[in-house]
């Protein structure tokens, strides 16, 4: 913009595609925010078949002022590993984000404080050497139709403990604008685009955590991360975090990526226990155990859930204890 004055503060940016029952809430959540400065909402829609696009148009024509509509072409969709993703849609609609801050949120996950942005800008004013600012927020998991509250964070952290394990929900994530020049090549090949981001605006600052309860991400049958099983998530980063090794990370940083590499064999184990690959899992984490206490008792879990002693129940620990059987003591 040639008047800085007209820059907003925030850019809330949503990608959305095929979240027709979703929509009409995240974007009332983003509408609803009280605050004393200027924001933006961007709307990336990926040419839903369900109904979505008519509902952002809706949003865009009612709120001319604050919505700026992109309408995406299915033409532009970038495969990665033979399947459709939403990278196009997430990186043009990021790059003509104009705020001082950008704040995210997918279209199927929504807001439940009206002064989160506030609250947000408000920690990055005082503290200039933080690059992003997230919070606590609660899962819905809709089948059972249940909230599950999202576990505390680290108030404070930097790349190496981001670059271990992605602790940032992403509709909690507010970040400073314009860290660096231009998205690199690789963005369009990374298995995960969010994490991407976050590491990739965490080289430039610190990471600040507010436990405040202002979101809520989805589990739903349709979405695009929570379709997958807890297996199948963990083999997705597991394929993320060996392409930051190999292609992305400086070798500083190969002993944090080296635990996530670690944590993510794990968890594709422990959440597919049945599944063929468990035996390749199984041996790395072994094999890597080393004399950390923790991974030796992740390996004794392994053994656990392989024999079914315990299963892994909205990322808790359940035993499956056999059903107490009547006495047959009758005296």
């Amino acid at each position: 913009m040639n008047d800085a004055e007209d820059q907003p503060m925030v850019s809330v940016v949503v990608t959305t595609y095929n979240h027709a029952d979703y929509i009409t809430r995240c974007l009332k959540g983003i509408l609803m925010q009280q605050v004393d400065f200027e924001y933006e909402l961007l709307i990336g829609e990926d040419e839903s078949s369900d109904g979505t696009r008519g509902i952002c148009q809706d949003f865009a024509e009612r709120y001319p002022e604050r919505i700026r509509l992109f309408l995406r072409r299915r033409e532009d969709v970038i495969y990665i590993n033979d399947k459709p993703t939403g990278r196009y849609n997430f990186v043009e609609t990021l790059n003509a984000a104009r705020g001082k801050y950008v704040a995210l949120c997918d279209g199927d996950d929504y807001w439940t404080d009206e002064r989160k942005l506030q609250k947000q800008v408000d920690f990055m004013e005082q503290r200039p050497d933080y690059a992003i600012c997230h919070h606590s927020g609660q899962m819905y998991f809709e089948q059972d139709q249940q909230f599950i509250p999202l576990p505390d964070k680290p108030k404070h952290a930097g790349i190496e403990r981001l670059v271990q394990d992605n602790f940032i929900i992403t509709c909690s994530c507010l970040f400073r604008n314009h860290l660096f020049e231009r998205f690199p090549d690789w963005i369009y090949q990374a298995p995960v685009a969010d994490y991407c981001l976050h590491i990739l605006n965490a080289r430039h600052g610190q990471i600040g955590y507010l436990p405040d309860d202002m979101c809520v991400y989805r589990m739903h049958s349709g979405g695009i991360w929570s379709q997958r099983n807890a297996g199948e998530q963990a083999e997705r980063m597991l394929q993320l975090a060996t392409f930051l090794r190999r292609k992305v990370l400086p070798p500083s940083l190969y002993p944090a990526i080296d635990t996530n590499i670690y944590l993510q064999h794990y968890r594709a184990a422990y959440g597919h226990p049945g599944g063929s690959h468990f035996g390749a899992h199984f041996r790395y984490c072994l094999q890597n155990a080393g004399f950390s206490l923790r991974r030796w008792i992740r390996v004794l879990n392994l053994l656990f859930v392989k024999v079914g002693l315990v299963r892994l129940e909205k990322g808790n620990f359940v035993l499956n204890l056999p059903p107490l059987q009547p006495s047959r003591n009758n005296g």
